[in-house]
This record gives C-alpha cells, sequence and structure tokens, in this order.
C-alpha cells in the first residue's frame, strides 16, 4: 500500500518579492467551527522571510510560492490527530504555476504505483476547486487522504493530509472507513464555509 505522503517539502528563505503581505486574511480559517468538534492545535504562522516550499511533481521537484500561510493541526480536545492543514497564499503572479505543480505532485502519488492507482477525485463548489485522493480502506500507517482545496480568486490553497487513528486508542475519532468518510465530508463543507465568510 502506497504511502500519501509527498517528498519533504522544504521552505526557502528569499528576497523580498513583488508582493508583501498586508493584514492577515487566512487567521480567521483556523478558528472555523466543525460539527465534529474539531479545533485547530499546534498552529503557526509561517515566518515572513519564508517564500518559498518544495513539492515533487511528475517532472520532478518545483517551487511553489508562499506570500503568507499557516500550518495547524485538527484533533477532538481528546482524540488523535484528524488532519494536518497547509493553508496558504501564493503570489498572484505565480499562483497558476503553483496550482498546477500541486495538482502534478498529487497526479504523480495517484499513478505511483501503476498496478493499483488512485483515483484523483475532484468537484467544485461556490468556486473552489476540490481534488481529492482516497485510500481504498485503513490499512495505510500515514495519512489515509489527501485533499488540496483552490481559491483561483483570492489565490488560496489548502493542502489537508487526513491521518489514520491507531486502533484500540482512546478517543478515536472514527473507527471503520464509513465513519472517516462521513467527518472528512462533514470538515471539508464546514472549512469551506468558513472560507465563504471571508470573501
Amino acid at each position: 500500500m502506497r504511502h500519501l505522503v509527498p517528498a519533504l517539502a522544504l521552505l526557502t528563505a528569499l528576497p523580498a518579492a513583488a508582493a508583501e503581505r498586508s493584514g492577515d486574511p487566512l487567521r480567521p480559517l483556523l478558528d472555523c467551527r466543525y460539527r465534529d468538534g474539531f479545533a485547530a492545535v499546534d498552529r503557526a504562522r509561517l515566518p515572513e522571510k519564508v517564500r518559498e516550499r518544495s513539492v515533487v511533481t511528475e517532472l520532478g521537484p518545483k517551487n511553489v510560492s508562499l506570500l503568507d500561510g499557516y500550518r495547524a493541526v485538527l484533533a477532538y480536545p481528546s482524540a488523535a490527530y484528524f488532519a494536518n492543514l497547509k493553508i496558504e497564499r501564493s503570489q498572484p503572479e505565480r499562483y497558476a504555476a503553483d496550482k498546477e505543480a500541486i495538482l502534478s505532485s498529487m497526479r504523480r502519488m495517484a499513478f505511483g504505483d501503476p498496478h493499483n492507482p488512485l483515483q484523483l477525485r475532484n468537484e467544485t463548489r461556490a468556486g473552489i476547486e476540490i481534488h481529492g485522493l482516497d485510500q481504498p480502506d485503513l490499512s495505510a500507517a500515514g495519512p489515509i487522504a489527501l485533499y488540496s482545496l483552490f481559491d483561483d480568486q483570492r489565490q488560496w490553497i489548502t493542502t489537508i493530509f487526513f491521518l489514520n487513528q491507531k486502533p484500540g486508542s482512546g478517543g478515536q475519532a472514527f473507527r471503520n472507513l464509513e465513519q472517516f468518510r462521513q467527518q472528512r465530508d462533514r470538515m471539508i463543507e464546514d472549512y469551506l464555509g468558513c472560507m465563504a465568510k471571508q470573501k
């Protein structure tokens, strides 16, 4: 079973680019309210000097621009972690290339095993593109799903790694594949609602 774990994402500090940070528009997304009780913990804003991260695409490593961004983990107050979040804002002039690099990285993961390819799901809701990869079961030790959300209007990219739960651990967020899928879908729907409130 292949793991939905890309090569190490390197954060790179660069000289000041054309666009600079203004305000903190991504911050309210950390306080999104979820029906399943998740809260964003271990949250951190990227240092302003960090301007890129690396992804491995079908054509090799590519850099994705970072005008701003947060890292956070979603978890129940008394449970294992449910998802890792990367909430990012691209440099406007590089957004299209950033989006294609991330989608190419997902295609690379989807077809990493040519004998057992994963289906790359995609849909659009309220102007937000949603692309997802799901493991067929809960046997993977690492992430069991990877979703990328693209807001073309604001050049926002959210990457969500949904994490497996250790069987028998106290306070599990889900206990079977169906429960996971239901919580995954509710989490994404709630997050999209929070994005809409920021417009």
